[in-house]
């Protein structure tokens, strides 16, 4: 998508903001990261690189001197410190607000697809044929952390009280409590009708919801040990790029692109019981 849409009810409704001009082909927002209400960014295609917003997202400017590449997530600690994963197994961080960057090339050729941090100098990087690694100095090195056992690709890293869950292959689920340096596997029900890829996680206590394509979202409330499919499937050709879990029994919103149908963010109340479609509507793969 080109736009970055806000909600102030839940997901429920979303206002629309136009970031670049014209029609939104080929202009692909793939990150978005808020430091605190006012200061956020987002990073995208070539097109897009990666923009900053003061004003809580009512105006966007874009950062210098990037290349012209994918920028698939970014993460910053303020102004001046930012962080940025890539193409080509690279990392992108500036301490000057973009003024100059840092490009570190992290011994892989494959996409890098998200990050997490915990704190300013913690953080974690997934990728392409299972690549992971770990920094502890913000960004500026990645030398820790085992790969997730699978040849798959990572989609996404989240990290809840010293757990890590890494989120991308056929499902299947990992969970490190040893930063990164060794996984444990969790099998996800596999669809009788549509397996696929689980694309995105989210935790909160000992629930667990991972979702990905065919709409194939999965639920644990006993931290893994038992699963639920909670499939949300619109068409044939759903994909649940991004899910946000309020609680066990609370709101869940999970988005992405759903073929041939006017809707892509679907919402529950009930922790997932029942869904409803948000009239928010896109032509391409949304993320919460």
């Amino acid at each position: 998508s080109s736009d970055v849409c806000s909600s102030d009810l839940g997901g429920e409704t979303f206002d629309t903001l136009r970031i670049l001009p014209g029609i939104s082909g080929g202009k692909n927002v793939r990150g978005i990261y808020f430091v605190n209400s006012n200061l956020g960014f987002i990073s995208g295609n070539s097109q897009y690189k990666i923009f900053k917003t003061t004003d809580g997202g009512n105006t966007w400017s874009q950062l210098p001197n990037l290349d012209a590449t994918n920028y698939y997530d970014v993460f910053a600690t303020d102004e001046l410190n930012i962080t940025a994963c890539s193409d080509g197994g690279k990392i992108y961080k500036t301490t000057d607000g973009g003024a100059s960057w840092n490009i570190g090339q992290l011994g892989t050729g494959q996409p890098l697809y998200d990050l997490e941090f915990v704190n300013d100098t913690l953080g974690y990087v997934c990728g392409g044929v299972g690549y992971f690694h770990v920094t502890t100095d913000g960004g500026f090195t990645w030398s820790s952390g085992a790969n997730t056992p699978s040849s798959y690709t990572n989609y996404q890293v989240r990290v809840v009280n010293n757990e890590i869950y890494v989120a991308g292959d056929y499902t299947k689920l990992f969970k490190s409590t040893d930063n990164g340096n060794s996984w444990s596997t969790f099998n996800l029900p596999a669809s009788t009708l549509y397996p696929g890829f689980s694309y995105c996680v989210n935790v909160v206590g000992s629930t667990i919801v991972a979702a990905g394509r065919y709409g194939n979202i999965y639920k644990s409330t006993d931290s893994g040990s038992n699963w639920t499919n909670l499939s949300q499937r619109y068409s044939d050709w759903g994909v649940s790029a991004s899910i946000y879990v309020e609680s066990t029994n609370g709101k869940i919103i999970a988005t992405g692109h759903w073929s041939d149908f006017p809707g892509s963010i679907v919402y529950s109340n009930d922790g997932g019981n029942i869904w409803q479609v948000s009239p928010f509507v896109s032509g391409q793969t949304t993320s919460v």
